[in-house]
């Protein structure tokens, strides 16, 4: 597992069956952050599918620790899978996520690329990633677009 020190973190990838205990923590951060704003469902993540997902290599889990201490700060969640259009493989973001007192850091642009190059590796063609800035979470679209990322859909939510 290829792991790469920025300034006081390690960033690396995360398998998630055994890392579930450290997850939990940031994902409730993380939803309390921003899903409660548009959900009626409380957090019940199913990690045993996320697990599952990891292992077959349709998912993957990249993350930040603290060197000293070895708590996770920060996660992006992708999901891998082959375009239904094309003969391209995609990486969609499901979560990605950075406790608040390390944003600024450097760190989301780091864990950014170092999961790009990753998945590039993996041979992923086009990677996505969405912003929940109207529902309360940072607004990630300047600082993806400085990255190379381009608009390209809104995402619209409906609860039935």
């Amino acid at each position: 597992m290829i792991t790469i020190p920025f300034k006081n973190f390690l960033i690396g990838r995360v398998l998630v069956r055994e890392n579930i205990e450290d997850i939990r923590p940031l994902h409730e951060a993380h939803y309390a952050e921003t899903e409660t704003k548009y959900k009626h469902h409380t957090v019940a993540v199913n990690y045993e599918h996320m697990a599952a997902c990891d292992e077959a290599g349709t998912m993957r889990c990249f993350g930040a620790r603290m060197v000293d201490s070895q708590q996770l700060i920060a996660y992006l969640f992708v999901y891998i899978s082959p375009s239904a259009h094309d003969s391209s493989i995609c990486a969609t973001e499901d979560a990605y996520y950075i406790v608040p007192e390390h944003r600024g850091s450097g760190l989301a642009r780091r864990l950014l690329q170092y999961s790009e190059k990753r998945l590039k590796e993996l041979g992923v063609d086009y990677f996505f990633m969405s912003s929940k800035a109207p529902i309360g979470g940072p607004n990630i679209g300047m600082f993806l677009e400085t990255e190379g990322f381009k608009p390209t859909a809104i995402m619209y939510s409906k609860a039935l």
